[in-house]
């Protein structure tokens, strides 16, 4: 619960500072882009867009997994729609009140992606762990009724 915390406040920092934390990272990702530019003969920005697309994915996805798992496996539906509510509250304060940001329609589809996928998994971790322990207790069974 505390590893959640932290990482919904280290969440707040990063999506609500007053420009971006990627800055510094600017002149990397600028070099990066323009040789998948040369080597693949990608489109200007192209990768650029896909890097944060697949970064806001991944942002959503540690929290998504850690509330499924606290709650009931039917209610997958429910954190997707958390995730939905929070990433528009985010895009929400950044669009109107952080005018170095930009709040965008790709966020909120790449947020709530990374809402989908990280209730999937604790839906999958929780059927996987499942399935394991009906072998285990059918093992068990089998084992006590051969030696009697």
């Amino acid at each position: 619960m505390v590893i959640a915390a932290v990482y919904v406040v280290a969440m707040m920092v990063v999506v609500w500072s007053p420009v971006p934390l990627t800055d510094p990272l600017n002149p990397w990702l600028v070099r990066s882009d323009l040789l998948m530019q040369a080597r693949l003969g990608t489109p200007p920005d192209l990768s650029l867009l896909a890097l944060e697309f697949v970064a806001n994915v991944i942002f959503f996805v540690p929290p998504a997994l850690l509330l499924a798992l606290r709650l009931r496996p039917t209610s997958w539906p429910l954190v997707v729609a958390v995730g939905f509510v929070c990433t528009l509250t985010i895009e929400g304060v950044q669009l109107f009140f952080l005018p170095d940001r930009s709040a965008t329609v790709s966020d909120v589809v790449a947020n709530t992606l990374g809402a989908f996928i990280g209730a999937v998994a604790a839906f999958a971790a929780r059927a996987g762990s499942g399935h394991l322990a009906e072998k285990e207790t059918a093992s068990a069974s089998a084992g006590r009724s051969s030696s009697r």
